[in-house]
């Protein structure tokens, strides 16, 4: 039996209170999950026509080993039993592209009292979240560190635009700082980050759903993602609630629920035997310090056969804290965490029904048992929440961090919670140069001004919690005033916000000085060394992967790529650390239920084929059993040097025939770039006569001479880059066959240095760039058949397999069935003519099957089908006719037949 509880409102707290909820950093990790209500089996957004949501699983974490669909409704994940269109988008896949889902949906709840009513939002079941219908810009927006405009400290030029700010322009779309520009300055996390917003109270909201009380609030989303391998099991998650309306918000508590069907999609009853769980604790550190971890998760009890052996787990990484626990909660944690399955009343352990049940598991101090045995597995749920934050009044935000998170057993989701925790931690940074701030432990900054006039009676001189600039944790420190004389001549000290999440991580040594310490001594602390300024979401990443195209050819896949990875520095060095290209391939691919070409193959498909690097070496250095120093010079990889794969374009190539054709463009190139020296050559920075808008661009404005050059945009891009200094390079994959499916991925890496003065000294191999994060699809194919060859060899169109049975079908790179694609078999026509052609295939009794086009004119000479008829249905075993026809009369009609045997 759940005991209701009723809601009570809290009061006003000091004025001391909030400016320590707003500035101290205080870092910790809970978690739960929860449910709700039947999900809707008709998604009423489907009707809507606004164009503007992600409806179609276009937005998909996919660097790393969990693929998770992210939209601006408030789902996440795919509800991967729905007929929808965004259902074939992975639901917390892991490993990516397996086809083994560990989620159906799961979002954001937001509970608040409401002029003293219980209110509460939900992203999940209950659709009560969504982007602005009326507005197209309010789309998801997507970056990756290192793009153009998205530097953040400590980035060398983190002021992307130069105006004295800094983030000041976020990506959504909008002049936010009303200089005229779009998206110039922000901040961009992780190898792959989706920036949406979202309102509970629209148009839409308020037509679909007329039971709903919204909080009138604004909701911020922000996800991101990283490749490396020891950081690529998790996707990170910011909010930013805002309350956009007239009343003030009070008890305010944030949970997220999640709906977790584990195991391989497709597959009948997979909901039915999972079970949840909550663990808390420390987990060990790599530098030796603990990370306090409170995860709540779901695993499948009998692991379907070995297919599904991980846990999903999710987890709070911070929210603000009131260190008097008046109008927050005194340190970062769950508050509630609840579990439901079946079909149950709401006082029996089931589902809310409404706001007020909502609300009550939301606010709840309590903490489900969970079973552990295997026979009372079942469609569970679970939600997590914290709270009270109050209060929230009109325009104020409230910003906390989460993360979802799959590890192989419960270990396994123990340590990669731990990697996402110090991810979010991110590093501390001496940032204004004074080696006197952030030292002992001393790492937040609060000022007497900020708490109001001057004077004994200001808050500031008694402002201390436990364990302030103390190491005795036997228990609370008694207050000790800050002094007049203690403060700057800015009238601001440092003091150490944090203690309480020190004392978590065991970090027993913050107040040493620092003075020829180790800085393992250190570890977990924050405010040492120096360092006073801390840069959340940072983690060590090998260099960006270059700008990647595929040309196809018959038997062969060229790779093309630019040095973009050379000349990109080290965000935490700021110096570049580059030193190899790998260049991947992917086969034997079967499109998993839930995968697709988008979002990649399976990770244990990935073969390293190739690797270019600098011709360079380390020293590795031993102490001898004798006490003898061994140093031994190694290379720090194959030291093949890149000179065996640099390309220089035909369009750059002296005296060649495009050379020429472009001479005039070349000589309009030269013109700009001299005349714009600060213009860029990276990604998103285009030299066009006409803006993506279909508008005169400003350079087309300068340049009326590029409208001419509408037609040539690559050869428009080489040219550019050329003059900017960007190098190119080709690999020739010969090792694929016609009609077979690849992926091929570039990647970079770097080394590991010991910063000697102003150069980088390799002491060993560094990070490598993941595959997954820079793929192309290709299928190699026939060449056309010109009309040349047609005179001299005579017509040589043929079909591929035939006859088309079941195992020559599975052999050329049968797929599993989706959407868009019913059957997954293939067969394939080759050596088509070089024209536009139609191939009509027919029953022995002449009933026309289907009609297929085919444009040979760019020297493609394939052409697949799927086997399915213009009836939409599969045809049956037999014998088939079919016939070429050619509009170039050079090419005389071609007839041929194929068995196909089912």
């Amino acid at each position: 039996m759940r005991p209701k509880r009723a809601a009570t409102s809290r009061g006003l707290r000091p004025a001391f209170a909030l400016i320590v909820l707003a500035l101290l950093p205080c870092v910790a990790m809970r978690s739960a999950r929860g449910a709700y209500h039947g999900p809707d089996n008709i998604d009423p957004l489907q009707t809507a026509g606004r164009g503007i949501f992600a409806l179609k699983g276009e937005f998909v974490h996919n660097v790393g080993e969990l693929q998770l669909n992210i939209t601006n409704w408030g789902l996440i994940g795919s509800r991967p039993s729905l007929q929808a269109p965004y259902s074939d988008a992975p639901s917390a896949m892991w490993p990516a592209g397996s086809g083994v889902d560990y989620l159906w949906a799961a979002g954001l709840w937001i509970g608040a009292l409401k002029n003293g009513i219980p209110a509460v939002t939900e992203g999940q079941y209950r659709t009560e979240l969504v982007a602005n219908g009326d507005d197209p810009l309010d789309t998801i927006y997507e970056s990756h560190q290192g793009e153009p405009g998205g530097k953040h400290y400590p980035d060398n030029g983190e002021d992307d635009d130069g105006d004295g700010l800094v983030n000041e322009d976020p990506k959504n779309g909008v002049d936010d700082d009303g200089d005229g520009k779009i998206d110039e300055d922000f901040a961009a996390i992780g190898n792959q980050e989706f920036r949406c917003a979202m309102r509970d109270n629209t148009a839409l909201i308020i037509e679909l759903r007329p039971d709903h009380q919204p909080l009138d609030i604004q909701i911020v989303q922000e996800s991101y993602q990283w490749e490396n391998d020891a950081v690529d099991d998790f996707v990170g998650f910011q909010f930013t609630l805002s309350n956009i309306g007239v009343n003030p918000l009070s008890d305010v508590y944030v949970g997220l629920f999640a709906d977790c069907d584990i195991g391989p999609r497709g597959t009948a009853g997979i909901s039915d035997d999972d079970l949840p769980g909550f663990w808390r604790g420390g987990v060990l550190a790599k530098d030796g310090s603990l990370v306090p971890i409170s995860v709540a998760y779901m695993y499948d009890a009998d692991g379907d056969n070995g297919q599904s052996m991980g846990y999903i787990g999710l987890l709070f990484l911070n929210h603000p804290t009131d260190p008097l626990g008046e109008h927050a909660p005194k340190s970062v944690g769950i508050t509630s965490f609840q579990q439901f399955s079946g079909q149950q009343p709401f006082d029996r352990g089931g589902d809310p029904t409404n706001d007020a049940e909502a609300y009550e598991l939301l606010s709840r101090k309590e903490f489900d048992q969970f079973p552990t045995d295997a026979g009372k597995a079942a469609d569970f749920r679970i939600m997590m929440s914290s709270g009270p934050f109050t209060p929230i009044d009109p325009g104020a935000t409230l910003v906390f961090q989460m993360a979802m998170v799959v590890g192989p057993g419960l270990d396994g989701l123990q340590r990669n919670a731990a990697e996402a925790a110090l991810t979010y931690y991110g590093a501390y940074f001496d940032r204004d140069a004074n080696s006197n701030t952030g030292v002992k432990g001393r790492e937040t900054k609060i000022c007497q001004s900020t708490f109001g006039p001057p004077g004994p009676t200001n808050p500031i001189f008694s402002l201390f919690q436990d364990c302030v600039d103390s190491m005795d944790f036997s228990g609370p420190t008694p207050p000790v005033p800050i002094k007049p004389g203690d403060l700057d001549a800015d009238g601001c000290i440092y003091i150490n916000g944090d203690c309480p999440f020190e004392k978590a991580r065991n970090a027993l040594q913050c107040t040493l000085d620092g003075t020829g310490v180790d800085e393992g001594v250190l570890a977990g602390c924050t405010g040492v060394l120096g360092k006073e300024f801390n840069v959340a979401w940072l983690v060590g990443l090998a260099p960006p992967a270059p700008d990647l195209r595929l040309w196809e050819t018959a038997d062969r896949v060229h790779l093309f790529w630019n040095n973009i990875s050379e000349t990109t520095k080290d965000l935490r060095l700021q110096k570049i650390d580059f030193e190899s290209y790998r260049i991947w391939r992917a086969d034997g691919w079967n499109r998993p239920f839930g995968s697709s070409v988008a979002n990649g193959p399976e990770s244990r498909l990935w073969r390293l084929i190739g690797e270019y690097d600098k011709v360079d070496s380390f020293e590795l250095r031993r102490i001898l059993p004798s006490g003898l120093l061994f140093v031994q010079k190694l290379p720090l990889g194959p030291n093949t040097g890149l000179d065996p794969i640099h390309y220089v374009p035909w369009v750059l190539r002296p005296g060649s025939p495009e050379q020429q054709q472009y001479a005039e463009l070349d000589a309009l190139v030269t013109q700009i770039v001299a005349e714009n020296p600060g213009l860029g050559p990276l990604q998103n920075i285009k030299v066009r006569y006409l803006d993506d808008l279909g508008h005169v661009s400003d350079y087309g404005k300068l340049y009326p001479a590029l409208a001419q050059w509408s037609c040539c945009y690559t050869q428009l891009d080489t040219l550019f880059w050329n003059k900017k200094g960007v190098a190119f390079y080709e690999f020739i994959d010969r090792d694929v066959h016609n009609g077979i499916f690849y992926f091929h991925s570039v990647t970079a890496t770097d080394f590991t240095a010991d910063p000697v003065g102003a150069t980088l000294v390799p002491i060993g191999p560094g990070l490598s760039g993941d595959p997954a994060s820079n793929f192309k699809f290709s299928v190699p194919k026939s060449q056309a058949q010109t009309a040349e060859e047609r005179a001299k060899y005579g017509a040589n169109v043929y079909l591929v397999p035939n006859p088309a049975t079941r195992s020559t079908l599975a052999d050329f790179s049968e797929l599993n069935p989706n959407a868009s694609d019913p059957t997954g078999v293939r067969v394939e026509f080759r050596n088509l003519p070089r024209a536009q052609s139609t191939v009509r295939i027919f029953t022995l009794a002449g009933d026309l099957v289907i009609e297929l086009a085919h444009d040979g004119t760019g020297g493609d000479g394939s052409l697949p089908w799927n086997l399915v008829s213009r009836n939409g249905q599969e045809i049956v075993s037999g014998i088939y006719l079919y016939s070429v026809q050619s509009d170039d009369p050079k090419f005389d009609r071609v007839v041929g037949r194929f068995v196909v045997v089912r």
